[in-house]
């Protein structure tokens, strides 16, 4: 492989992973935010409009499953959100049920959903910051690209 190839196939592979990370990062964003507005969220009554499974493969075969509630305000608050569930409370609860969820700007956030744990919030973190290092590496081979280009060898 030429040296202009992998300098190409580096460059493309930092931009995978940098919009892969930010991509990560920001569509979680509320999740790493939610802890902290705990104490502004209100309690409120919602019911479960439906509720649905998502099988994941995740590589060597080993797989997971997402069990999510979808959720809307009946009574306190008019909301609407989703919830990832454990398998246990997703067999528990029926369409149309009541749960109690946690209230904040018209989005529901229950109490059982699995991206409160701590580890969900460093997953999404350690995502966004591998994709600012990706971005500062990027930064840095573009500037001694620009460099080299500018200052031809004599």
């Amino acid at each position: 492989m030429s040296l202009r190839n992998k300098e190409i196939l580096t460059h493309a592979v930092l931009v995978l992973m940098i919009v892969s990370g930010a991509w990560q990062f920001f569509a979680n964003l509320d999740w790493v935010l939610a802890p902290g507005r705990r104490a502004a969220m209100e309690v409120a009554t919602a019911q479960v409009e439906s509720k649905w499974e998502k099988k994941k493969g995740g590589g060597r075969g080993k797989s997971y499953t997402w069990h999510v509630l979808e959720l809307k305000g009946v009574e306190g608050c008019n909301c609407k959100g989703a919830a990832r569930v454990d398998a246990y409370l997703y067999n528990k609860t029926a369409t149309g049920d009541a749960v109690e969820v946690l209230c904040h700007k018209g989005v529901c956030y229950s109490r059982a959903d699995t991206r409160w744990d701590f580890g969900y919030r460093i997953q999404i973190i350690l995502a966004g910051l591998g994709a600012l290092v990706c971005a500062v590496i990027e930064g840095v081979l573009l500037l001694r690209m620009r460099k080299r280009k500018l200052d031809p060898p004599k």
